[in-house]
């Protein structure tokens, strides 16, 4: 076996697929200024009735940018050309799944939508959004052990004192609608970065 150069290394840790979900928080140009773009789930899909972002899974040969670009492409009825990224937002999200997420400026979008996932669509001015305080409600994540679980590997077995994973569910209520959950979490993360100092 020959000697690995450092930059095969790299080339192969880039080039190596993204799995999971993939997720875009669009940005939309109103005459209130700035908003965000919600999506209400199709009532005939998982989590009907809920809000979210467009997105969905990460297909092969497919990176998570462009997996979000296609999803909002499909779900929102609007071409690439539209869609003008600006940046992935930090990992901090709560999910079963590896989500990636991104923000984008949307432009000219005439509020279509595919009605086989969407109920409907709606923009919150990011003004509005920059003054709500959430409802935090924070949890605890603790691990599960299946019963063949090697804790005879681990320094004192079962008595190992494994961590608590303590998180953050957000709470966002705008016009009697609910946003929580993954999309809440992506857009207090994304909130955080305007807000802060440059």
């Amino acid at each position: 076996m020959k000697k690995m150069d450092i930059e095969e290394l790299f080339a192969r840790i880039r080039e190596y697929p993204q799995e999971g979900y993939a997720v875009l928080l669009p940005l939309i140009e109103t005459e209130n200024g700035w908003s965000v773009l919600f999506e209400v789930r199709s009532p005939s899909i998982s989590q009907g009735g809920e809000v979210c972002f467009p997105g969905g899974k990460i297909e092969n040969g497919e990176s998570a940018e462009e997996a979000a670009v296609r999803e909002t492409c499909e779900e929102l009825l609007v071409s690439p050309e539209q869609i003008d990224m600006l940046t992935p937002l930090p990992d901090r999200l709560s999910s079963p799944h590896k989500v990636y997420a991104f923000a984008a400026v949307l432009k000219e979008y005439s509020f279509t939508f595919s009605k086989e996932e969407t109920e409907k669509v709606f923009a919150v001015p990011l003004e509005t959004l920059l003054k709500e305080e959430p409802l935090v409600a924070d949890t605890d994540r603790p691990y599960r052990f299946p019963e063949d679980f090697p804790f005879d590997l681990l320094p004192g077995g079962k008595d190992y004192p494994f961590r608590v994973r303590r998180e953050p569910i957000y709470f966002y209520c705008n016009e009697e609608i609910l946003i929580w959950g993954l999309t809440a979490n992506i857009l207090h993360t994304f909130l955080e970065i305007v807000r802060s100092p440059k």
